[in-house]
């Protein structure tokens, strides 16, 4: 019975002095919003992780850290505690040292990890987390012993709720929908409700595949596709088919969907972001509609002998293509001639400016110039006026390359109402014309006019032109400028408190993006400026300036 009492009393006075022991250094861990489903951004320092650590005692302790990873579904993930760092922190005695950011990782081992309750192989290839809520944890070892200088879990943690964004929700067309095309000529909206939170530069890929077997999950079907119909990624949340996209046939049914990505890879979508699929048919349509953009018929002809009569009234029809002025190259074609079709507040010094582009480019041929200002566009009118009255010739543009090859085919045109100036026009704006055309290349350009039942009744001359695409025009409340004052000097890793001056005689400036929200939590960071041309091609890719004392 002695023994015993013995027992309890030197366990009871043990208890204080191991906990004592390890409270030499104490970590607050903050993580801070948005939370990444990327395990290693937490170790990494890469997803706003910060430590403060506080050295408690009057010794210098040399130390290195462990992570863990604690899940309300069963997951664990950790560092190895014999990973021995290429140098250890130093804590001063009384010293508080922040970690964030790429500083972190030189104390941890992410070469290899602990993981339970989950297959490591499928962590380590997608490097995701499952949702849920989650203990992000860190402790402090002795560098050489790796005895723990600061307490376990809980002490030393943040947490972190992982939330995915749900997928796009489609809604035009319905599952089971029937849309009309006429073989493709008229244009189908897709429409779809974005995640829901929507991550900032959320893209979105919108796939179209044959339905071809009605006993098939369409959403299997489009997993198992390797070739779509027609596969595009996209910015917005719609799409209107394009002339120049694969014609929707008529008695065909296709199936659709779309994906939901964050180009940044910050973010995960529940389903991966795929949204369910739908079924829709292209019905096709037996009464004729009326529509003034359409290449085929757009009136009802059920008297072949009004067809022909018909037909005589275009026996002189004439195209002239009027912009690009394949006739004069060197003078400014006014679009005020026919209708505003640019969006600028002052067109004073178009011909001058016009004449800039001449000598820069080359004045061989006409310029048509596109920004977000300027859209592209090809006009051209009709002989007789009187002819364009009827309203049922429909047209064709044709584009080639200098290699005599089809770049794109247009059908949907406007046509001016005014009989005093009978034309045609044809428009796409930047980013639309971008898809087909190059910057500073050379295109041939052909109109072919068709009557009501499809014949061929007149072609433009050809017009040669050059294609240029200009820096966007921006507000001037848009552009700030900064001025930047400093001393040069660069630092070890790993060596954060050891300063080095300079004595670079210049320095290049790498112009890169920072994202961040609205409550200053940063979204991305070193992004590369070609991902965001509308916002950066106003401003040089980088910077040289001399360095002084």
């Amino acid at each position: 019975m002695k023994s015993n009492f013995t027992f309890v009393v030197i366990l009871i006075f043990y208890i204080p002095y191991i906990f004592l022991a390890q409270t030499n250094i104490d970590i607050i861990t903050q993580i801070n919003k948005p939370y990444s489903p990327y395990y290693s951004d937490y170790f990494d320092g890469n997803n706003n992780t910060m430590l403060i650590i506080r050295n408690n005692d009057q010794t210098t302790h040399k130390i290195k850290l462990v992570g863990t990873i604690n899940g309300d579904n069963g997951i664990s993930i950790s560092t190895k505690e014999n990973f021995t760092p290429v140098s250890p922190l130093i804590l001063l005695p009384n010293q508080v040292i922040t970690l964030t950011g790429h500083n972190l990782r030189n104390y941890l081992g992410m070469e290899d990890i602990n993981v339970t309750g989950i297959d490591k192989s499928t962590l380590l290839r997608s490097s995701a987390l499952p949702e849920g809520n989650y203990d992000i944890c860190f402790q402090a070892l002795d560098y050489e012993t790796s005895e723990p200088l600061s307490l376990p879990s809980p002490s030393g943690c943040g947490t972190a709720e992982i939330i995915f964004p749900d997928a796009p929700q489609l809604i035009l067309p319905n599952n089971e929908d029937s849309v009309i095309t006429q073989n493709g000529i008229l244009p189908v909206n897709f429409t779809w409700i974005p995640p829901i939170p929507t991550p900032l530069g959320t893209k979105y890929i919108l796939q179209i595949a044959e339905y071809f077997n009605p006993s098939l999950d369409p959403n299997s079907l489009l997993d198992a596709t390797t070739k779509y119909y027609y596969e595009k990624e996209l910015q917005t949340t719609t799409f209107i088919t394009l002339p120049n996209d694969p014609p929707l046939l008529d008695n065909k049914t296709y199936c659709w969907r779309v994906i939901a990505f964050d180009p940044f890879g910050k973010t995960q979508f529940k389903n991966n972001g795929k949204s369910i699929a739908f079924i829709f048919t292209v019905k096709k349509n037996e009464t004729s509609t009326n529509l003034d953009t359409s290449l085929t018929n757009t009136e009802n002809n059920n008297n072949n002998n009004n067809n022909n009569n018909n037909n005589s009234n275009y026996a002189s029809v004439n195209l002239k293509i009027q912009i690009p002025n394949c006739d004069k190259a060197q003078n400014y074609p006014d679009p005020n001639k026919f209708i505003n079709l640019n969006k600028l507040n002052n067109t004073s010094n178009e011909s001058s400016h016009y004449q800039d582009l001449l000598n820069k480019y080359g004045n061989d041929v006409p310029i048509v110039e596109v920004n977000n200002k300027r859209d592209f566009y090809v006009v051209w009118s009709i002989i007789p006026p009187e002819t364009f009255q009827n309203r049922n010739i429909n047209y064709k543009l044709n584009f080639t390359n200098q290699q005599n090859l089809t770049v794109a085919s247009f059908s949907k045109v406007s046509q001016y109402t005014d009989p005093s100036q009978a034309f045609a026009y044809f428009i796409l704006d930047k980013q639309s014309a971008h898809q087909y055309f190059q910057h500073n290349s050379k295109y041939t350009c052909s109109i072919e006019a068709y009557d009501s039942v499809n014949i061929k009744i007149s072609v433009s001359q050809s017009c040669t032109f050059r294609y240029i695409e200009t820096a966007d025009t921006l507000q001037s409340s848009n552009l700030q400028t900064y001025t930047i004052k400093g001393t040069i000097k660069y630092i070890f890793q790993g060596y954060d408190y050891e300063h080095y001056p300079s004595n670079l005689n210049s320095i290049k400036l790498k112009k890169m993006l920072l994202i961040k929200d609205s409550y200053g939590n940063i979204l991305g960071k070193g992004i590369q400026p070609t991902d965001f041309p509308n916002l950066t091609n106003t401003t040089p890719n980088s910077i040289l300036f001399n360095t002084s004392d």
